[in-house]
């Protein structure tokens, strides 16, 4: 340790006179414990009689500053140097040979300022050990960490300390008692000639042969119950690796270290860790197929490095082979493993311990083995309240009495005496106890403590318990409020294992609250047409917990429905309780009063959660207003009740001539090959239903020909529809209430028509039902001129078998389907026909009964200008101009 340097401070005082007394203000200034260049301001006093007064007067201010000494002290150090008798080394160490070493040092800055003090490395034998720095310990763990820095020098304040290590390696090739010194040399560099000499330490070499020393420890994953299971949390983390629901399950991952403390490798290691009979290795923690870490690195047990062996005895082991271990300058070498434990009931503990196999010497095998831990849990305890129904009600009515049952078991491993108690005040002017499992029988305090004993319960053994609850009779108890009965269970021992379940009556209702609402359905959708058939199903729910008898139900049905035409009642269960139902006719009869115009289900009782359902089809009367709505709704009463339950109201709007459609045309006068524009208005007369996906179907016959790219609807350009049959088919889609759509197109008059043509429009809508309404039909006829170069001419023609009888009142028709009607000696004509190819045939319904239809053939004649063409049509095959493809006439082209 070095001394504190002083300096003393003189002040020169000059007084005159006699008898003068002189003070002088002087402070004593020690230079190291005053900081570097602080200031210090001296004066003088003197006091001195004069005449008979004593006065007092001052000297000048004198100022000195204080200047800047060096200071250190260092701990430990040593005393002498490796060379002297006397020498006691500031540090001394036994390690092995290649071992890293390191020496810490504390340094304080005894001095009165900053000051950087200078760090060096000083060893004897010179240059003995290798590799020596000196590290500052930043955190002051004595460890050269990743975050200490490399320092020669380093930079105190006053009177602060640091710490640094001097970090060196001894020589592979030392041999056992090699003696190492090293030193630490300290220089301040605000005074050079304030150094700490060197502060020896040594360091003893000891070769050791090899030497295993094995140590584990464990880590709880998933805990297994143990305890009060009331009182149980069970924590699951990412290591639990299965999904295994057996509640006496735990996963444990186990620890093996296995180091070297030897100064020399070691060979053929072999590593024993037992598997117990209720330990199960988990295959997949650290991948697929990878139950093993080795020093970070994933090992399969198909490796050579690890299997699974069973010696004689029937034990398991998983066994590790490695080829060497390093001596302890190396790290240590790190097993983990992750097991999965069946505990069995009763068992507590189960004990581990590693066994390592090496070559100590070659040749010589050597066995150590390691500490032994013991995996453990406590027995489990406790009791469990499971509900033996569902522990909510939600309404009982005023005076009922109501039961819930719940069983008390022990799900614990050791026997117990629990003790239930109502934890919370009874509800006033009700009435609660607890009774045996036939809800009469009370259950008694034996040992007045308060709580109701229930004897001594096995594992696994259950009592039945009810909770019966009588429901006073106020009527204005009659709210929404719920109602809470907890049931507390106490384990005697200890008291503070405690399960708590809650029974709920969510509200208490008069006798009128029974039914679940009634439910009304149709089949249909919003609008229907006169003569529909309508399907109606009721649905209605015993909602209560009793049996309701002298049930009524009544369905009054529209003015605009005609009576029933089927009716179907059944009666059972509730959805999910059983699909078994009791039809209407086994005592719950339907019976429709054509007076009342309704129908009435008389039923003798309705069961605790039962459930009825009403079918019956009935038709829409096919004379009925416009605007008509159907209205058809039920009411349900019985005998608890004057009130009567009502179903909702299902309304069905009725359409008649709600969609209107009308044809027009540029011209009513046409000549052959014209082009004339046909019109379409559709339009919805009502004022209170939009008709949705209005369709229009326009008919053209084969003396107009459509126009492509001609179609416009309400002026505006459109697609060309689709053709289906001969018939144009337009989707207007939405046409509102007392809306209207137009649509337009153009045709040309072709060598097919006759002397006048007629077009028809069908405008249809449909329901949501998805059914098609045809509502409106509209035609419109155009006379054609064929102009001053068509002369028409004449067919005449006779019909006769193939014996040469002539028959008489059989229909001729022609391609235009304008038909003739043969005379009784068989001749029949046609006047003002289009010259050109014309096809007749034989209105097979005429031929009724005088020949076969198949044999009815069609024949082609060719007509000429202003001329005659004759046809005899015999009833056998015709062989002249016989055509075998059919002329397609559509409605209302005759």
């Amino acid at each position: 340790m070095l001394s504190h340097r002083h300096q003393d401070i003189r002040c020169w005082i000059f007084a005159l006179g006699l008898l003068v007394s002189v003070t002088v203000i002087v402070g004593g200034v020690t230079q190291a414990a005053t900081p570097a260049l602080t200031p210090i301001t001296n004066r003088a006093m003197a006091v001195y009689p004069w005449q008979n007064k004593i006065y007092t007067t001052w000297s000048n201010w004198v100022t000195v500053v204080v200047q800047q000494v060096a200071g250190l002290v260092i701990y430990p150090c040593s005393v002498g140097t490796p060379a002297s008798d006397e020498f006691v080394p500031a540090c001394a160490q036994c390690v092995a040979p290649g071992q890293q070493v390191i020496i810490p040092y504390c340094l304080i800055n005894t001095g009165n300022g900053v000051d950087t003090f200078r760090l060096t490395v000083k060893s004897w034998p010179k240059d003995a050990v290798q590799g020596a720095v000196i590290y500052h310990d930043c955190d002051g763990d004595a460890f050269a960490d990743p975050s200490d820095p490399m320092v020669d020098c380093i930079t105190l304040p006053s009177h602060k300390s640091a710490i640094v290590l001097v970090s060196f390696r001894t020589p592979d090739h030392s041999l056992d008692g090699d003696l190492y010194h090293t030193a630490l040399r300290v220089e301040s560099s605000v005074d050079p000639s304030v150094v700490v000499e060197e502060t020896w330490n040594t360091v003893t070499v000891h070769a050791e042969k090899p030497n295993l020393f094995v140590r584990r420890s464990y880590n709880v994953d998933l805990p297994p119950p143990q305890g009060c299971l009331a009182n149980m949390r069970v924590f699951r983390t990412l290591s639990a690796t299965t999904t295994n629901a057996d509640p006496l399950r735990s996963v444990v991952t186990h620890t093996i270290l296995i180091e070297n403390t030897g100064c020399s490798h070691t060979g053929c290691v072999r590593v024993l860790e037992p598997i117990n009979h209720n330990e199960t290795l988990l295959t997949d923690t650290y991948g697929p197929g990878l139950p093993l870490l080795i020093n970070g690195r994933p090992v399969s047990l198909k490796s050579p490095t690890a299997r699974l062996i069973t010696d004689s005895d029937g034990n398991r082991f998983l066994e590790i082979c490695m080829t060497s271990i390093e001596p302890r300058s190396q790290e240590p070498v790190v097993i983990e493993y992750k097991a999965s434990i069946n505990w069995q009931p009763g068992e507590q503990a189960m004990l581990k311990a590693t066994e390592v196999i090496y070559e100590r010497r070659p040749g010589e095998l050597t066995r150590s083995v390691s500490n032994q831990v013991v995996v453990d849990r406590d027995l489990t305890y406790g009791a469990e309240l499971v509900p033996k129904d569902s522990p909510i009600r939600n309404a009982v009515y005023t005076g009922e009495r109501v039961h819930f049952g719940l069983s008390v078991a022990n799900v614990g491993e050791i026997p117990c005496v629990p003790e239930v108690i109502l934890s919370e005040p009874v509800p006033e002017g009700w009435q609660v106890s607890l009774c045996e499992r036939d809800g009469v029988t009370p259950l008694y305090d034996n040992n007045n403590n308060g709580w109701v004993d229930l004897g001594i319960l096995p594992p696994g053994a259950q009592r039945d318990v009810v909770l019966s609850i009588l429901v006073p009779e106020d009527k204005n108890l009659a709210a929404d409020a719920p109602f809470l009965f907890p049931i507390t269970f106490f384990h005697a021992d200890p008291p503070d294992c405690s399960a708590t379940i809650t029974f709920r009556i969510e509200r208490v209702e008069g006798l009128d609250r029974l039914w679940d609402p009634l439910q009304m359905e149709v089949d249909a959708g919003e609008v229907v047409i006169p003569g529909s058939l309508l399907t109606y199903d009721l649905c209605f729910a015993n909602a209560s917990d009793r049996e309701i008898r002298d049930v009524v139900v009544t369905t009054r049905l529209s003015p605009y429905l005609t009576p029933p035409i089927a009716l179907d009642g059944r009666l059972g269960l509730r959805a999910g309780q059983s699909s078994a139902f009791m039809r209407s006719q086994e005592g719950t009869p339907i019976v429709y009063y054509p007076d009342r115009h309704a129908i009435v289900w008389t039923i003798a009782s309705v069961p605790k959660g039962a459930r009825g359902d009403l079918t019956f089809s009935t038709q829409v009367v096919e004379s009925v207003p416009q605007g008509t709505v159907i209205d058809v709704q039920a009411e349900l009463v019985c005998a608890l009740t004057e009130l009567a339950a009502v179903s909702n109201s299902v309304t069905t709007a009725v359409l008649t001539n709600e969609l209107a459609v009308s044809l027009s045309a540029t011209n009513t006068l046409v000549t052959m090959g014209d082009e004339n524009t046909y019109y379409i208005d559709v339009t919805n007369v009502s004022d209170s239903i939009d008709l949705h996906d209005v369709r229009v179907r326009v008919y053209l016959p084969p003396g107009i020909t459509y126009c492509p790219a001609t179609s416009h609807q309400d002026g505006k350009p459109m697609a060309d529809p689709p053709q289906s049959r001969g018939a144009l088919v337009y989707d207007v889609g939405q046409v509102p209430k007392c809306g209207a759509v137009r649509l337009s197109f153009r045709g040309i008059v072709n060598a097919a028509a006759d002397d006048k043509v007629t077009v028809r429009a069908v405008a249809a809508f449909r329901t949501r039902t998805d059914e098609w309404l045809e509502s409106a039909v509209a035609t419109l006829t155009t006379y054609v001129l064929h102009g001053v170069l068509s002369d028409d001419g004449v067919i005449v023609g006779r019909i006769r078998t193939g014996e040469g009888t002539a028959l008489a009142r059989v229909r001729v028709v022609l391609d235009n389907g304008r038909y003739a009607v043969s005379d009784q000696n068989g001749w029949f004509s046609f006047a003002g026909v289009r010259p050109g190819p014309r096809l007749l045939r034989l209105d097979p319904a005429s031929l009724c009964g005088v020949a076969d239809m198949e044999r009815v053939a069609k024949v082609r004649v060719v007509v000429p200008t202003a001329g005659i063409a004759m046809v005899d049509l015999s009833l056998t095959p015709p062989t002249i101009n016989a055509v075998t493809q059919s002329i397609v006439l559509e409605e209302g082209s005759i």
